[in-house]
């Protein structure tokens, strides 16, 4: 059991540090809008794999919509 804190905790530090590292290069929205979305993602494909949660198609629009956003802010960018 300890070795799945021990993993979660070692994920979570890395979330950060490449958090912290994207927003030398990106604003503070756009950037926290990808961090958030591919955590939200990842957890989407997790349950999957291992609780063989089905992909509905309305989750996976869902999903698509998130991504083309993320892409929409990345072309916005100044702006």
């Amino acid at each position: 059991m300890m070795g799945f804190y021990a993993i979660a905790l070692t994920c979570m530090f890395l979330s950060i540090f490449f958090l912290s590292f994207a927003m030398r290069t990106m604003s503070v929205g756009v950037s926290y809008a990808i961090w958030t979305a591919v955590g939200s993602i990842l957890t989407l494909i997790i349950s999957r794999i291992f609780y063989k949660e089905m992909f509905k198609p309305l989750k996976i629009v869902g999903v698509m919509m998130i991504l083309t956003g993320i892409i929409g802010l990345e072309l916005a960018g100044g702006l």
